[in-house]
Order: C-alpha cells, then sequence, then structure tokens
C-alpha cells in the first residue's frame, strides 16, 4: 500500500473521510485508548486528524498510578544502578506515561521488560489490516513521549531502501519527521544496505553512503534486522534519568528528543574529547550500537537542571542559487529541493553551475530559557578546501556558504566508506549546553561524468561514459538519461548554446534550451521546439528520463 493510500485508509477506519471527495472531514471527538497491563490497545476512536502538518493524532490515557510502584529499570548494569539509586531519592522522573511503538510486528522488539514502567502500544485488527502498526511510522502522532521502531526495509526491485531513506524521498515525509522530533517521538530503524563500505554493491560488499541527506530526526542503525535494540534500550533509560522538574519542562518545551540528540551524540565512545562535538565523529547518518556507552548518557541527562536545558538549532535558507529546469538541469520538475525543515537542509545538486551558494540564517534558532546563543558552523563531511563559511554578522548567526562541485570520495581519512553527499552542521550553545544539529546537506550525483573549463564553466556532461554511467544514484532522486551534451561560450563568456550526443545522433539547443530545428545563414537560431521531460518507468527496471519536443 503506498503512502498516499495508506494514509486515506487510516483516516476511512477513523470514520474521518468524507463520503465525497468535495466534502470536508468531520472531526469526531475521540476516545483515548485506556492503559491496562503494561499497555494501550490504539484503535480507530482514539484518532483524530491533526491539522498541523495533516498528522493523525493518537489520544492515550495512561494511569501513571498503576506503574507508579514498578521498578525504574530491571538489570542495565551499572546504568541500571544508578537509575535505581536516583529513584530511591526521587531524582529520576523514571517512564511514567512513556510509551514503547513497535511499528514492524514485533520483529524486533526492545528489552521492554527492562523498562516496567514503560508503556506498550498495540493495534487493533481493524488497524493492522491496513498496515498502520507496520513499517516507516511518519502519520501517527501520539499524546505521550514516545519512541518506537521499524526494524524493516524495502528489499525488492530497483527502489529497495531502508526506511530512513525511504522517510526522506517521501512527500511531505521530511516535515513529518521533524513534527514528531519536535513532539517529543525518536523512531529507530536499521540501515539495512543503505551505508556498507564498497561501490555498487559489487564484488560482495555495499554500496558506500546512499542516504540522501543527514538529519537529527530518527536514529539509523549500522546493521539490518535487530541492531535498533541497542538504542532504544539506551534511550530508554536515558529518559528515565532525567531529573522529574528537567523532563516535565522539556516535555512541555517540545525539545525532549532534541535533548536525547545531544546526549546521545555526545556520550559516544568515539567522542573523546569536548571539542570532537563540533566535528562528524559525532554525527554521522548512521550510527554503530557498539559506540554507545549508556552510563555516560544517562549521568549526563541526570546531571542538566531546570535552569540550564539544553538549546535548539534551527535554519532557514535565505538565499540560494537553484537551477532552472530544462536549462541548467534537465528533469520534470524542480527537484533539487529534497528537504526544507527547521533542523535539516538538503539540496540534490543537478545544477551544472560549479559553486553552490547559499545564505543561511539560524534566527529561529531558540534557548528554553531566552539565554543568549553562540552560533558555530562546521564542515561535517566534504573537502575543506572547496567549502567557504562566511559570517555576514558579528554573532555568526548569518553566514554565506560556499560549496564547489564535490566528487566522490571518503567520508573520513583511512575510512573505507565512500558517499557522494556532503555535510554543513549548525550548533548553538547557551553557555552550558551545545543543541544538537542542524544540518545542511548537498548530494551530488554518482552516475555522470562533468568537465569545466579553467574559467569554471560547465564544458560537458556525459550520461554515457563507461566510468559513471552505471553508478548506483537513487531512482527517486535521479534517472538515467542517454546523452552527451557539449556546450559552447561566447567570447565575453555567455553561454551561446549546446550540442546533444546519442551516439551518432546530434541535436543542438539554445542557451535556453529550447531545441534549435533551423538556423539562418549567419548561424543564428531561426526556428526552435520547446522542450520537455518525462520519465518512463518499466516493472523492476530504474526508471529513464526520456526528452519529448512538445507541440506549441
Amino acid at each position: 500500500m503506498n503512502i498516499t493510500n495508506y494514509a486515506i485508509a487510516i483516516l476511512n477506519v477513523a470514520g474521518l473521510a468524507a463520503a465525497s471527495t468535495n466534502t470536508p472531514p468531520t472531526l469526531v471527538k475521540p476516545e483515548p485508548a485506556r492503559w491496562s497491563e503494561g499497555q494501550v490497545l490504539v484503535n480507530a476512536s482514539c484518532l483524530v486528524t491533526n491539522v498541523q502538518g495533516g498528522l493523525v493524532q493518537v489520544f492515550l490515557q495512561i494511569d501513571r498510578n498503576a506503574t507508579a510502584t514498578k521498578p525504574i529499570a530491571n538489570g542495565l548494569g551499572k546504568a541500571g544502578e544508578l537509575l535505581r539509586e536516583w529513584a530511591a531519592t526521587n531524582t529520576a522522573a523514571g517512564n511514567h506515561g512513556d510509551v514503547y511503538d513497535n511499528h514492524d510486528g514485533d520483529h524486533s522488539n526492545m528489552s521492554y521488560g527492562a523498562f516496567p514502567q514503560l508503556t506498550r502500544v498495540e493495534f487493533d485488527e481493524s488497524l493492522k489490516k491496513i498496515g498502520a502498526h507496520n513499517g516507516l511510522q511518519h502519520r501517527l502522532l501520539y499524546n505521550a513521549v514516545t519512541i518506537g521502531n521499524s526494524s524493516t526495509a524495502l528489499v525488492n526491485g530497483p527502489f529497495w531502501r531502508c526506511q530512513g531513506r525511504n522517510a526522506l524521498t517521501l512527500s511531505a515525509a521530511g516535515g513529518h519527521l521533524y513534527l514528531q522530533y519536535r513532539s517529543n517521538h525518536l523512531y529507530f530503524y536499521p540501515e539495512h544496505r543503505d551505508y556498507d563500505p564498497g561501490h555498487n554493491g559489487t564484488g560482495g560488499k555495499g554500496y558506500g553512503d546512499v542516504l540522501p541527506a543527514n538529519h537529527p530526526y530518527i536514529i539509523l542503525s549500522q546493521g539490518s534486522s535487530g541492531s535498533d535494540r541497542v538504542f532504544m534500550d539506551a534511550v530508554a533509560a536515558t529518559l528515565a534519568a532525567f531529573q522529574p522538574e528537567v523532563k516535565r519542562r522539556l516535555v512541555e518545551k517540545r525539545l525532549l528528543m532534541p535533548a536525547i540528540q545531544m546526549i546521545f551524540r555526545s556520550s559516544s565512545q568515539l567522542v573523546q574529547k569536548p571539542e570532537q562535538y563540533l566535528t562528524g565523529i559525532a554525527h554521522p547518518p548512521v550510527f554503530d550500537g557498539k559506540h554507545i556507552d549508556v552510563e555516560k548518557m544517562v549521568r549526563l541527562a541526570h546531571s542538566i537542571t531546570p535552569e540550564a536545558l539544553p538549546p535548539l538549532a534551527q535554519l532557514v535558507v535565505a538565499e540560494e542559487n537553484l537551477g532552472i529546469v530544462g536549462r541548467d538541469y534537465f528533469d520534470v520538475a524542480d527537484r533539487e529541493r529534497l528537504l526544507d525543515t527547521p533542523c535539516a537542509v538538503a539540496r540534490v545538486v543537478k545544477s551544472f553551475v560549479y559553486t553552490r551558494r547559499m545564505v543561511l540564517d539560524a534566527q529561529t534558532s531558540l534557548d528554553p530559557q531566552d539565554k543568549p546563543l553562540a552560533y558555530h558552523w562546521v564542515i561535517l563531511r566534504g573537502d575543506p578546501e572547496r567549502i567557504r563559511i562566511r559570517p555576514l554578522d558579528a554573532t555568526r548567526r548569518r553566514v554565506e556558504l560556499e560549496v564547489d562541485h564535490h566528487p566522490r570520495r571518503s567520508i573520513a581519512p583511512g575510512s573505507d566508506m565512500e558517499s557522494n553527499r556532503i555535510d554543513i552542521g549548525l550548533f548553538v550553545h547557551n553557555g552550558r549546553h551545545y543543541s544538537p544539529p542542524a544540518f545542511v546537506s548537498l548530494l551530488y550525483l554518482d552516475n555522470e561524468k562533468r568537465e569545466y573549463d579553467e574559467q569554471r564553466r560547465i564544458r560537458s556532461v556525459d550520461y554515457t561514459h563507461p566510468e559513471t554511467r552505471d553508478n548506483y544514484v537513487d531512482p527517486a532522486i535521479d534517472a538515467r538519461k542517454d546523452w552527451r551534451d557539449e556546450f559552447r561560450y561566447a567570447v565575453n563568456g555567455k553561454l551561446l548554446d549546446w550540442t546533444r550526443r546519442r551516439g551518432e545522433q546530434r541535436q543542438e539547443f539554445t542557451a535556453e534550451g529550447r531545441l534549435i530545428t533551423r538556423r539562418g545563414l549567419d548561424g543564428q537560431p531561426q526556428e526552435t521546439r520547446k522542450v520537455t521531460y518525462r520519465i518512463q518507468a518499466k516493472p523492476n527496471t530504474a526508471p529513464v528520463l526520456e526528452q519529448q519536443t512538445a507541440t506549441e
């Protein structure tokens, strides 16, 4: 079932879909799912549409008194000992009211027996029939602190992907993830095949890093089914470790999961020095469970005081040099914008311009106590010789980012993992704590060969070159092409036209992207035709971009 049909199905089951598509849905008063024996059973009566972002709101009623007598943790080593010690002095919030939403049909459950105060979410048969309990969870919003997982992936056909990549390539899903993040939700998914050393899956190896963006809204685990469990246990313990007033305020200000992300990333065993938090070491798109330090996480969470809560970094794109479809790159529509959310901006670099320019503004960053913020913009991944970050004001709140064209490269010196993506991180500091990162990601296409001249003007783009034509690029992001374009410039540097070659076939185009059908005696175009592009999709085959001449 595709995402659109899934959303419609949920609305139908909830009794919210109108009989006529021209009639807006009628909202009904929800009947919250009630706590019983450590779980809540979600059914249609618990659901209403959320006017914010089109999500479906799930209402729960959890009996905190019923969990009050349950221990804060069973086992968990030193971290468990600390939690029980703090619980004895009433300085740990515990997991009262927190819920665990398994979204893979109990395929990979967290160790919820270690967290007796945690409430499990279950779905009734009517919702299970439409798949509301399984797969990527970006449609439901609970009125409770929520952690969850889906140890699943799309494994067949050309659109194979982990659920984390699936979310980034679905319309509106990125915005939904941000709303979940700011509504005290955090979900975990395995990367499966999306982050493994290798190139194109050859030689029994992987594809490298094929994730199109980095962001703080979810946590991706290195590996496949079950690799996400250790992360959920660590985060559940951390949620329990906060001081009660600290947790209450973080929940109230919708900053609980940003605080969790800061704690999780700064507590990694790879982060040996505080300054390493502002490097790519602490902020990969995928995390290996062997680097988790649960004891460090719970200690840091417990040390946070109500007067000094962690801040939140957010950004907006104030200016940028996006390309024009049909002239600066070829596609069915504007598809350079992949993600525009407050904590993550992502672009697919399709335009032929050598240097990508953006003006970024962190004005929407916030501190819960309204303390002044210091702004830090850092290169987390990419070639420092090809990236320039220039402050545009004294506070560094506003910067100009320039990124030169990037070929595929190792993610770090000595690493066998390669990527076509660069990541810039924004961090804010309130005098006590850093924020989790906000990201700007640029993805370069691996299935094309570009040549630039000495003036950094595009000379040619070849989609058929034997070195690159078969390189893997996510078909949801870019379609294959079967031509080579060669560009010609005037003495003053202005683009005159370009030639498109398909084997022996040759076509000429104006600088604006129109097909030249006749030239005059002076060589100037006298007749031109508008050109459009469409994606030709075939079953079990990567889509191809086809050129069409419009009828005018």
